[in-house]
């Protein structure tokens, strides 16, 4: 302890120390809180310098590392689980806000009329600010559903062969598998307000949906991630 106080108080101290020990031939040091003489044959007290080429320490700092890489393999390791009913069905639980698709249109009937009112509902899907994307593929619809579900779309929406006498569709939400019917007119305006942030005006949850349109049952059970 005191050698370490000699040498954090620098060259004064040991000048001190030095000098006790030539004219007097001793010094008076402490020692774990004790005082302890000390001749001039226990110690030596020398000035010099040394050159150091390389010093290692271990800085006492964090370096905290934000790339988007690290954030967005989070996020999927984050929002991906499998199905408990089927473990080969896997989904991508995004937020429907954050989603890269936030709608999937899925025709089940070819015609003229069908293609018109697909196109007529994505374009006005993507006037409310939506992004969507369009399965025509000869797929089952339950595979079609499911290969969304994989990329993390949220919605679907679906038009049947009903759809060409009453031009209504139904709407398939993705974590629970549920699904309502309502006006192909009023789908936009829904999906909308479904992929809306939830503390902006006009939000309102999957429940709401349901409350207010005709309801068909889907799945339960799925994990809250968000």
């Amino acid at each position: 302890a005191e050698l370490e106080r000699i040498v954090a108080e620098g060259a004064a101290a040991a000048d001190a120390l030095q000098h006790a020990l030539q004219t007097a031939g001793k010094a008076t040091i402490t020692v774990e809180g004790e005082e302890v003489e000390v001749s001039s044959a226990m110690v030596t007290v020398e000035m010099g310098s040394k050159k150091e080429t390389g010093v290692t320490f271990h800085p006492a700092v964090i370096e905290p590392s934000f790339g988007l890489d690290r954030i967005f393999y989070t996020l999927l390791e984050h929002a991906f689980y499998v199905r408990e009913s089927d473990e080969q069905r896997s989904v991508l639980r995004l937020p429907a806000w954050l989603a890269p698709y936030q709608c999937c249109l899925m025709a089940l009937v070819g015609s003229e009329q069908a293609d018109a009112l697909c196109a007529d509902l994505r374009a006005s899907l993507r006037r409310h600010g939506l992004s969507c994307r369009v399965d025509d593929s000869a797929a089952a619809i339950g595979k079609r559903y499911a290969r969304m579900d994989m990329l993390g779309v949220p919605f679907a929406v679906t038009l049947d062969p009903e759809t060409l006498r009453d031009h209504a569709v139904t709407v398939r939400e993705r974590d629970s598998m549920a699904q309502v019917r309502l006006p192909l007119s009023e789908a936009p305006a829904l999906l909308a307000s479904l992929c809306t942030l939830p503390h902006l005006e006009g939000y309102q949850t999957w429940a709401d949906a349901v409350r207010r349109f005709a309801f068909q049952p889907g799945c339960t059970g799925v994990p809250e991630f968000f």
